[in-house]
């Protein structure tokens, strides 16, 4: 066949090609054989031909007139002897010898018959050869002729634009997808500035085709040559732009970590850096093989629980993306995929994060923390609610975004996660003292204070559901929880008293007893933060309300969850306590409480004097022989009467005021001492004997 085309184009073009190539004919005849094969594969224009030599002889001419002219006065450096140029002068000839035949046949509609005649009717002449099953070049805006199906060519003003689209002229068709692909290019070009050309001819140093090479000009320009063979080659320069939400060296670290972690994408990964013949992960393996990771729902999965920083900010760009590049082009469907895909995990993530926390801990557990990438992340979390306070954010929004949260007294907390507790029911009995690790179990709890595994846990009848000794680093819980078999209770008391050896531990205000003053035990902080951690698992609060509900801890003023109940309906006992001991926290002497108490009455109250009413005028009141001031009795029956050889029989205190008197005075003070001997040697004594001092309190 192809002595046949070279034959045959001698016949018709006579001497023509040999005045113009000088005689050599070896590449002037291929690129004939391949122009005349693009024309005679169509039997139906054969016959057309045949009626056409002067006019296909006149374009073939033209065609290497053209560029020999431009050689030649522009000092240009047309090859007049490759395949592709003869090839289109042999098309060139063939269009003009289709459009001769047309005109000596009478098909005066076209009105063609000359070649500026056919330019100016190009659509026409399109639409006719199309309809004879021929696809010919057109012009475009310069008056050449170019491939109706391939990419058009639009100059714009934008020079790194106009480089673009010119590249793309030279490789890609003229479809919805090519046009759509080259825009989502130029959104990105105006936005980052870009050289962004494409390339069929890039080459690692080892030879292998890649799909792009990046490059960094010494003037800082960006350079991104594309591969248009590349099936990724959309896909590769946005992976590139998501990258760039990060620092190159994290980035590198994400990959070569989770390259550690999965043989899969390990394999890949050095495949890639072998294509692109080097042993380190440079621009274009990083933006290769990130394609692979962004899409990878395990690794986003893992990234948005392990390190929600670095998430955080790949997903927001996405999202950027998302927003620019809209439509239906390939690349709009692989953004918005990647867009579900993250959008999905830091829906889970929030759920996980911020969902089951009910717990504060603090810097001394976090530093417990062996190196990892919870440790990481706590710590950098906890530098970036240091940064967001400078500037001024709220605190709750601190703790939303970071878990770390700021108490009223300057404290830095973070909110641990309790959903793994669960507890070993099954191995629980009354009056049995356990191992707290024994009887729990908890993922990060026990990693951020190994000692609490080792404190015991007592069940025992008592009043309250349970209590934390400090001083003796020992927990008591209630039987009752085991008779009802009330799982959920108990583990929310657990709760509760784990928080309080958590405040001992990282030194945060602690719990206080209510054995003093109940006002003083629902005021502390201590109290305040472990009813709060324990309520919020309590409630069944939904994930998202977990995480939109602030606790009591992160507010200026927390409140107690029974405070205003008691406050309404405390009694003149607890009235009483209330009174007292906000002197008692002060360490004052007794005479000194007595001073303060009864100054602030004389204030308030004109019927008192140095403590005494004013009772001259009161003929029932003496102190003479063995009348009683049955009056005074009446008025001030207490509400409760307990013998003082035992304080606990009526319930009004427990055995803790002879066990620890600490809780209910200074002990230190002299009096306090001499009357803690006297309880403890009239204790189940009816019979001794004691003086008694009468003190009148004025109940504020």
């Amino acid at each position: 066949m192809s002595t046949a085309l070279e034959i045959g184009t001698e016949k018709l073009l006579g001497g023509t090609t040999k005045a113009i190539t000088g005689g050599s004919s070896s590449a002037l005849n291929q690129g004939i054989a391949n122009g005349l094969s693009r024309i005679m594969n169509n039997k139906g224009v054969i016959n057309l031909l045949s009626h056409s030599g002067a006019e296909a002889t006149e374009e073939f001419i033209q065609e290497f007139a053209d560029n020999a002219l431009r050689n030649i006065t522009l000092g240009e450096n047309n090859d007049l002897l490759s395949p592709e140029t003869i090839g289109n002068a042999i098309y060139s000839a063939a269009v003009g010898g289709v459009t001769g035949a047309f005109g000596s046949i009478g098909d005066n509609s076209l009105n063609i018959n000359t070649r500026n005649d056919r330019n100016a009717n190009q659509s026409n002449i399109n639409n006719m050869l199309q309809s004879k099953g021929l696809n010919i070049p057109v012009t475009n805006n310069e008056g050449n002729l170019v491939n109706p199906n391939a990419y058009q060519y639009i100059k714009s003003d934008n020079a790194k634009i106009d480089n673009l689209r010119k590249s793309a002229s030279k490789y890609f068709n003229n479809s919805q997808e090519t046009q759509n692909f080259v825009n989502t290019i130029e959104n990105i070009i105006s936005d980052k500035d870009y050289n962004v050309t494409f390339d069929n001819t890039l080459k690692s140093k080892n030879g292998n085709s890649v799909n792009a090479q990046i490059t960094t000009n010494k003037n800082g320009e960006v350079e991104i040559k594309i591969n248009p063979n590349s099936n990724r080659a959309g896909e590769f320069l946005l992976v590139h732009e998501i990258t760039h939400a990060i620092e190159t060296d994290s980035m590198k670290k994400l990959v070569l970590d989770y390259a550690s972690k999965n043989s899969e994408f390990n394999t890949a990964l050095e495949s890639l850096k072998q294509t692109y013949g080097t042993n380190d992960v440079n621009s274009e393996v990083l933006a290769d093989i990130s394609g692979q990771l962004f899409g990878n729902q395990e690794f986003i999965n893992s990234l948005s629980i392990e390190q929600p920083n670095i998430f955080r900010r790949i997903y927001n760009k996405i999202v950027e993306l998302a927003n620019k590049i809209t439509g239906n082009s390939h690349e709009a469907l692989v953004v918005r995929d990647l867009r579900n895909k993250w959008e999905n995990a830091y829906r889970n993530s929030q759920n996980t994060l911020n969902g089951e926390s009910y717990s504060n801990s603090g810097l001394k557990g976090l530093n417990n923390l062996a190196s990892s990438n919870f440790k990481n992340n706590g710590l950098s979390n906890y530098q970036q609610a240091l940064e967001m306070q400078k500037q001024g954010i709220d605190n709750e929004i601190i703790r939303q975004q970071t878990k770390w949260l700021q108490d009223k007294n300057g404290d830095w907390k973070f909110e641990v996660d309790d959903s793994s507790l669960t507890i070993n029911n099954n191995i629980l009995q009354k009056n049995q003292t356990y191992k707290l690790g024994d009887i729990i179990n908890h993922d990060i709890l026990f990693k951020l204070y190994p000692e609490l595994a080792n404190y015991e846990v007592s069940f025992k009848s008592k009043k309250n559901n349970g209590s934390y000794n400090n001083k003796n680093q020992t927990f008591e819980i209630s039987n009752a929880f085991l008779d009802s078999a009330n799982y959920k209770n108990l583990k929310g008391t657990l709760i509760h008293e784990i928080q309080h050896a958590i405040q001992h531990i990282e030194g945060f205000e602690a719990g206080t007893t209510s054995k003093l003053s109940k006002k003083a035990y629902y005021e502390s902080l201590g109290e305040i933060e472990a009813d709060n951690q324990k309520n919020r698992y309590m409630k069944n609060y939904t994930k998202e309300d977990r995480m939109h509900i602030a606790p009591e801890s992160s507010k200026e003023n927390p409140v107690h969850s029974q405070y205003e109940s008691y406050i309404s309906n405390r009694n003149l006992i607890d009235k009483t306590k209330d009174a007292v001991y906000p002197f008692i926290k002060k360490g004052l002497s007794n005479d000194k409480i007595n001073q303060e108490i009864l100054g602030k009455a004389a204030k308030s109250n004109n019927t008192l004097v140095d403590g005494r009413r004013l009772l001259e005028n009161r003929s029932s009141f003496s102190l003479q022989g063995s009348q009683t001031d049955t009056t005074y009795r009446g008025e001030h029956q207490p509400d409760r009467m307990g013998v003082g050889y035992d304080l606990t029989s009526e319930g009004i205190i427990d055995e803790s005021i002879y066990t620890n008197p600490e809780w209910y005075a200074v002990m230190s003070e002299k009096s306090y001492q001499e009357s803690y001997e006297v309880l403890n040697r009239v204790r189940n004594n009816p019979n001794a004997n004691v003086t008694m001092f009468r003190i009148l309190w004025h109940v504020l």
